[in-house]
C-alpha cells in the first residue's frame, strides 16, 4: 500500500472486539505480561493513508504513550491465497518474524467480526515515492545510499526465504523528514518459499513486475528486478514504460522489457551503471542476488555508514 501526506483529521471512533493477538513488540517481555489488545489501548489520531484495500491511521499507545500505525483489513476483501495456514493474514504471520533496521517495526495483530487490525511503527517522513516527486530526481550520491538499504533488507528477507513482490517507491517509508533511513513497508503481497519451490502469481505493482512472474513461476530474483526498476525510476525521474493501460504495459515487460540506456541513465557512473545492468537482466538465474549485489563496487563507500 502507497503512503501519502499526513491530513489532520478529527478522531475517529471505532468499535472493535480483538478476539486474539501475536505480540512482538520488545517493550511488552512477553505475551502474558499484559492482556490482549482492546480499543482502549489505542487513540486515534489522523488518517495517513489509503490502497488497495487497507486504510492506515496514526494512533497512540496510551500505555507507553508511543505513536503508531494501524492497518485496517476488510476480511471481505481478502482471498484465501492472502491467509496463512494459522487463518491469519501472510502479512502478520511474516511482519511478526522480522527484525531487521531497514524493515517497519511490527508490534501485534488483532481482529474482529469484519476486520484484521495490524500495528506498526509509524515513519515520520513520508514515503520514497513523495520525495521523488519532491525532488524530481535522485542525485547518484543519494540513489546510491537508498539503493543501499533497501537491499540490506531485501538480502535479510532473501535469507528468511521471503519474497516481498511488491518493491516500489510508495512502499519504502522514511523515519524522519531529512530522508537518510529507509525501511520497506506494505508485505501485503510477500510469500515464503518452502524448499526449492517456485511461487506463482500476478503480485505486484505493473511497472515493477519482473518478466518471469507474467509467465508462470519464479524465485526471490523478482524483488532484485523490482530494486533495478526503481532505481531507474529514482535516477530519471520517469515511468519505466510509457504504455497506458495494465494489458498493454504487460505485453512491453514480456516482449520488451526495461533494459538500460546510457543515454537516458546520462550522469550515472561506470560502477552504477554496471550495477542496474545486473539487476535488469532478464535471465533471472544470471540475474545478481541481493548478497552479490551488495559487494558490488558501487557500494564501495557505503559499507562502513549503514552495515549492520
Amino acid at each position: 500500500m502507497g503512503c501519502v501526506n499526513v491530513k489532520k483529521q478529527a478522531k475517529l471512533r471505532m468499535k472493535v472486539t480483538p478476539s486474539s493477538t501475536f505480540i512482538t513488540d520488545n517493550s511488552r517481555i512477553s505475551n502474558y505480561d499484559f492482556p490482549p489488545p482492546t480499543p482502549s489501548d489505542y487513540e486515534p489520531l489522523s488518517f495517513l493513508g489509503a490502497g488497495g484495500f487497507a486504510e492506515v491511521t496514526a494512533c497512540k499507545h496510551i500505555r507507553t504513550k508511543k505513536i503508531r500505525a494501524q492497518k485496517k483489513i476488510p476480511k471481505s476483501k481478502l482471498k484465501q491465497y492472502h491467509l496463512h495456514t494459522s487463518k491469519r493474514p501472510k502479512e502478520a504471520y511474516i511482519l511478526e518474524s522480522l527484525n531487521h533496521p531497514n524493515i517497519l517495526s511490527f508490534y501485534e495483530y488483532f481482529e474482529d467480526k469484519e476486520n484484521y487490525y495490524l500495528i506498526t511503527e509509524v515513519c515520520k517522513g513520508n514515503s520514497l515515492y513523495s520525495q521523488l516527486v519532491k525532488s524530481g530526481k535522485f542525485s547518484e550520491k543519494k540513489l546510491k545510499e537508498t539503493m543501499f538499504q533497501i537491499l540490506k533488507a531485501v538480502e535479510y528477507l532473501h535469507c528468511k526465504k521471503i519474497v516481498h513482490r511488491d518493491i516500489k517507491p510508495e512502499n519504502v517509508l522514511l523515519t524522519s523528514s531529512n530522508g537518510l533511513n529507509m525501511k520497506l513497508s506494505d508485505f501485503g503481497s510477500a510469500d515464503e518459499i518452502v524448499g526449492n519451490e517456485k511461487l506463482f502469481g500476478g503480485f505486484g505493482s505493473v511497472f515493477y513486475l519482473a518478466p518471469e512472474i507474467l509467465v508462470g513461476e519464479y524465485d526471490e530474483k523478482i524483488d532484485i528486478w523490482s530494486c533495478g526498476v526503481m532505481m531507474w525510476v529514482l535516477f530519471t525521474g520517469k515511468q519505466p514504460y510509457i504504455e497506458k493501460d495494465q494489458k498493454a504495459i504487460k505485453e512491453r515487460i514480456v516482449m520488451k522489457p526495461l533494459q538500460p540506456c546510457q543515454i537516458e541513465l546520462e550522469g550515472l557512473s561506470c560502477d552504477g551503471f554496471d550495477f542496474i545492468k545486473k539487476m535488469l537482466e532478464v535471465d533471472a538465474e544470471i540475474r545478481v542476488s541481493a548478497k552479490e549485489a551488495l559487494k558490488h563496487k558501487w557500494f564501495e563507500d557505503c559499507g562502513k555508514k549503514y552495515d549492520n
